[in-house]
């Protein structure tokens, strides 16, 4: 930390000495809040931060720090060709991983060509998007950079519990190191130091619980299989978001935004109940995308007994919930040895577990069909209303309909779900600043989690799990959750582009002009 986040030797920081090789040990001990039950174990943090290039190798969580930094550092190693310039480290740029791919007319631009500039990552910064050019930059700005996290870290709540002091920290951490270069010393500087950190701390935490339950140290040689690679795949979701009835109304925007950000918190609440079940922290997602999660699990066996009954649970309660639209996949048969998580190796471990994910959808639902059959006999009772108007798959409600008809003026039968989407989540998700998510919430999920919208931050954590900030306060964990449609503006009407592109897609001319 202490050369890439603050680099300039010569210039004395507050409150440490700058040009110190031991300034990460200095913040550690006397700058970074730390919950009341860690504070007594501070100089032992400062010191197994700074251990992990010469750790003691009797020292257990050292080894553990040591060998998945190791881990971590070889997964991003490019070497720079010959013909590529080498930058002062204070000076260089993270470099965009789309630098060296190009589609149009099947041309490349030199590397190193896309770039971006040392900045907080903010929901409405443009620094979020590469710029062209050399990936160079004005020392000063890490200065500038660290007084700003400086700031911000300090004022930590570390009075909450563990959990959510974690999760804070991890989320300011994304916000001030996701655009600095982790790697520079001959290498493609294209991993920032953020996604170098959190992907070290997954394997360190992988590391931890196995060697803790087989009772001896890591070694970098180990050839065992001690990692579980965890796939999880969420099906359905075009189907589920567009398949709605044209009866919707003026309700349709508000379910569109409503059921994409319901599948969002829906894979959240799968991740947080395999989290809590397997009592692991959140670090252990190596991808947590589109619906779609890879995870770095310990290869122990109460961890794979515990995973047999979560999918088991998982898919009795998309059967119910969605009849079979929408189904959630999960695969953990692909276990791997360090030797899976090398350079040379990483690309076939994650086929392997992509190939797996794929085999278990050909067989959706089987556990869930085997224990309860293959007929789905749910809310027959309750079909005399008919079914849903906007959905088609529940039954439809007096209660439900009646209050849509009074929120939006219009009388067609729905059922609890989507009247719940539109009128609750629809309306308030953009006025909302935090996602509650506890065990006794408004929105149920899957498990035990439930989820509630709060303006203000929540000052009584009874019941509470875990919390995500939509806003970007410093405050929780940080959720970048899109609360509005995208919308198509009149000035980018007035572009032909946009027709010629449409027509181009559906095999046609245009010739409008707006």
């Amino acid at each position: 930390m202490q050369r890439q986040f603050y680099p300039l030797s010569g210039v004395k920081p507050k409150p440490a000495p700058l040009g110190s090789d031991f300034y990460s040990d200095y913040f550690l001990e006397n700058d970074l809040p730390l919950p009341e039950e860690l504070e007594n174990f501070r100089s032992v943090i400062a010191r197994t931060a700074s251990a992990h290039h010469k750790p003691d190798t009797q020292n257990f969580v050292e080894m553990c720090i040591t060998i998945a930094d190791r881990l971590s550092s070889g997964s991003d190693r490019i070497e720079l060709r010959d013909n590529e310039g080498k930058t002062g480290f204070r000076e260089s740029r993270l470099i965009s991983i789309f630098d060296e791919i190009e589609l149009y007319n099947h041309t490349f631009q030199p590397a190193k060509s896309w770039y971006y500039n040392l900045a907080a990552l903010e929901s409405d910064g443009a620094n979020i998007f590469p710029i062209q050019g050399k990936p160079v930059g004005r020392a000063e700005e890490y200065i500038e950079l660290f007084e700003k996290f400086h700031n911000e870290i300090i004022n930590i709540n570390n009075g909450m519990a563990f959990p959510f002091y974690f999760e804070t920290l991890i989320s300011i951490m994304e916000k001030y190191t996701w655009s600095i270069p982790y790697s520079l010393y001959n290498t493609l500087s294209d991993i920032s130091l953020f996604d170098h950190s959190f992907s070290t701390a997954c394997i360190a935490q992988a590391l931890y619980v196995y060697h803790s339950h087989t009772g001896d140290l890591p070694d970098w040689k180990d050839d065992r299989e001690k990692f579980i690679l965890l796939g999880g795949d969420l099906s359905g979701i075009q189907n589920y978001i567009f398949g709605i009835s044209k009866n919707s109304g003026r309700g349709v925007s508000k379910i569109f935004r409503a059921r994409s950000f319901y599948l969002q918190v829906l894979t959240r609440s799968v991740l947080l109940e395999l989290q809590n079940r397997l009592n692991l922290f959140s670090v252990f997602r190596l991808v947590d995308s589109g619906g779609k999660f890879i995870l770095l699990l310990p290869a122990t066996e109460n961890i794979i007994k515990e995973i047999e009954k979560i999918d088991e649970e998982i898919q009795i309660f998309f059967m119910n919930k969605f009849k079979g639209l929408l189904t959630m996949n999960i695969s953990w048969s692909t276990m791997i040895s360090q030797q899976g998580l090398h350079l040379a190796n990483f690309q076939d471990s994650i086929d392997a577990v992509n190939e797996a994910i794929e085999e278990c959808k050909l067989k959706k639902l089987s556990k869930a069909i085997l224990k309860n059959g293959p007929v789905i006999n749910t809310d027959y009772d309750k079909r005399e209303g008919g079914n849903c108007s906007l959905c088609s798959i529940n039954s439809a409600d007096d209660k439900s309909s009646s209050k849509y008809e009074e929120k939006e003026s219009i009388s067609v039968p729905v059922c609890k779900d989507c009247c719940e989407q539109i009128i609750y989540i629809g309306t308030r998700l953009p006025k909302t600043n935090y996602l509650i998510y506890g065990s006794n919430c408004r929105i149920p999920l899957f498990g035990k989690t439930s989820l509630t919208f709060l303006v203000n931050a929540p000052t009584d954590f009874k019941n509470i799990s875990h919390i995500e900030s939509i806003a970007d306060t410093g405050r929780f964990s940080r959720a970048r959750i899109a609360r509005h449609l995208p919308e198509v503006t009149s000035e980018e009407l007035k572009n032909e582009k946009w027709f010629n592109l449409f027509a181009k897609t559906q095999g046609r001319t245009c010739s409008h002009v707006p």
